[in-house]
């Protein structure tokens, strides 16, 4: 939201048409600077959020989460100092890495926080850690042991996933799967993040759909807005079972809600 098989990743789709792009991911909805467009997208960053450049032989994985999230804090840091928007940068100082998915794939996610009280998830490839997206802070959830930082449905085939951080008192989360399909969490310091290989049938060709239409079209900003109505109630379908250091089951129902 770092998983299993192909596991851990935070993965999204992009149709770029028109210099405009997009990407299908969802984070909290406080966090969303355009319907649900992260600050920087865990696959493809937008224009304005470059890549940044890599020398022939940096491409190795880098599998110690704080190697990844120093990696991604620089370049954020770097990044946005350089594009003058210095107003928006993370602390330098303070940042653990918590729970992960897809630690060496080709898309993955950390998630990190500060001493300070901020939290976020860095976007990995192949190992490496290439930004830092600031989370907002986390909403009061009184009918769950959980609140939800990032979900991404199962798009063309690739696993679902779901990140955030455990109540206190919560100790492990599952993903359950209408098939049976059960995966496991990764919880480090409250933080978990958890990915499934999962049949979202609708979901299959999300890529097609998009590229159907100009990205910039009204048709294809209302295909955008279906695939988006589709990933939640594809999303909802999964079920999230939290239970406590003895076993207790504190939680058994949808792994996301209308607000998340």
């Amino acid at each position: 939201m770092k998983q299993l098989p192909e596991t851990s990743t935070a993965r999204q789709i992009g149709h770029q048409s028109a210099g405009k792009r997009f990407l299908l991911t969802s984070t909290n909805p406080t966090h969303r600077n355009s319907g649900n467009l992260p600050d920087a997208p865990a696959t493809n960053r937008s224009e304005s959020e470059p890549n940044p450049i890599r020398q022939e032989g940096e491409q190795h994985a880098v599998t110690s989460p704080a190697a990844q999230l120093e990696s991604a804090l620089a370049t954020t840091i770097e990044e946005k100092t350089a594009r003058g928007r210095t107003d928006q940068l993370p602390s330098t100082k303070g940042w653990h890495p918590g729970a992960r998915i897809g630690a060496t794939a080709e898309l993955g996610a950390l998630l990190a926080y500060n001493d300070d009280g901020s939290t976020g998830i860095c976007n990995l490839e192949n190992g490496r850690g290439t930004w830092l997206n600031l989370q907002p802070q986390d909403r009061k959830q009184d009918h769950r042991p959980y609140s939800v930082w990032r979900w991404m449905a199962a798009y063309n085939g690739r696993p679902a996933c779901l990140m955030g951080r455990l109540a206190p008192g919560a100790a492990r989360l599952e993903l359950h799967a209408s098939d049976g399909t059960v995966a496991e969490a990764d919880v480090v310091d409250g933080t978990f993040a958890a990915e499934i290989a999962v049949d979202m049938a609708v979901l299959r060709h999300a890529r097609e759909r998009l590229e159907a239409h100009e990205a910039a079209s009204a048709e294809g900003r209302a295909e955008f807005e279906r695939l988006m109505a589709d990933s939640r109630t594809e999303m909802a379908k999964l079920k999230v079972r939290v239970y406590d250091s003895t076993g207790t089951l504190l939680y058994d129902g949808a792994a996301i809600n209308a607000t998340d």
